[in-house]
C-alpha cells in the first residue's frame, strides 16, 4: 500500500484516555454477579466491597458498577426520550485535557456537578451548534490527577477502601502490612 492509502483520521479517539467504569442498576445482585463472574469470567472487585447493594466487577481496567435498583437499559442511540426524567446511570471516563473540556460545557450550562479539583460531571449530550439535546448519559470527568487513575484492580491492599482510597498504596504484599 502507498502513501495515504489509509485514513488516519479513523484511528483518533480525541481526549478520552480511559473509561474507566460503567454504572448501570441492576434488581438482583446474586444474578448480575453470577452471570458477570461465572457466566463471563470477569472477577468481582475483592476490596472495594459495598456489601450487597452494589458489586464492582472487573474487566480488564475497566470495571462495571452494578447498584441494586430497577434494571437500567443503555441505548447508545440518538434518544427521542432525551427530555425525559434522567435515570441515573454513568460512565467515567479519563480525559487528557481536564479544563477545555470543563471550561466548554461551563459555558454551555452544561455542568451538573462539581464533585473536587480532579473530577466534574455532565449529563447532556448536544449538538454544539444548536444545543439541542442528542442523548442523556452521566458522564464523571476525571483528570489524570485523580487519585483512582490507573488503579490496579486485583491483589490489592485490603486496607484501601473506596472513601479513603490512597493513590500508589494498592500494592498487596503477603506478610507486611501498609505503612501510613
Amino acid at each position: 500500500m502507498g502513501k495515504g492509502a489509509f485514513n488516519r483520521i479513523k484511528g483518533d479517539v480525541g481526549n478520552i484516555l480511559a473509561m474507566e467504569h460503567v454504572n448501570v442498576t441492576v434488581p438482583d445482585q446474586g444474578l448480575a454477579t453470577l452471570f458477570y463472574v461465572n457466566g463471563l469470567g470477569l472477577t468481582r472487585d475483592p476490596y472495594i466491597d459495598f456489601g450487597t447493594f452494589n458489586v464492582w466487577i472487573n474487566a480488564g481496567r475497566q470495571q462495571f458498577h452494578l447498584p441494586t435498583a430497577e434494571a437500567q437499559v443503555l441505548r447508545f442511540r440518538e434518544s427521542a426520550r432525551a427530555n425525559q426524567h434522567y435515570d441515573g446511570h454513568h460512565i467515567a471516563i479519563y480525559i487528557a485535557d481536564f479544563s477545555g473540556p470543563h471550561a466548554w460545557l461551563d459555558r454551555a450550562g452544561l455542568i451538573s456537578e462539581e464533585s473536587d479539583e480532579c473530577q466534574y460531571r455532565f449529563q447532556h449530550i448536544v449538538d454544539p451548534s444548536s444545543g439541542r439535546i442528542l442523548f442523556e448519559i452521566e458522564h464523571e470527568v476525571r483528570s489524570l490527577f485523580h487519585p483512582m487513575w490507573e488503579r490496579h484492580l486485583v491483589n490489592r491492599n485490603a486496607e484501601q477502601s473506596f472513601f479513603h482510597y490512597q493513590k500508589d498504596r494498592d500494592a498487596f504484599t503477603p506478610g507486611k502490612l501498609p505503612t501510613g
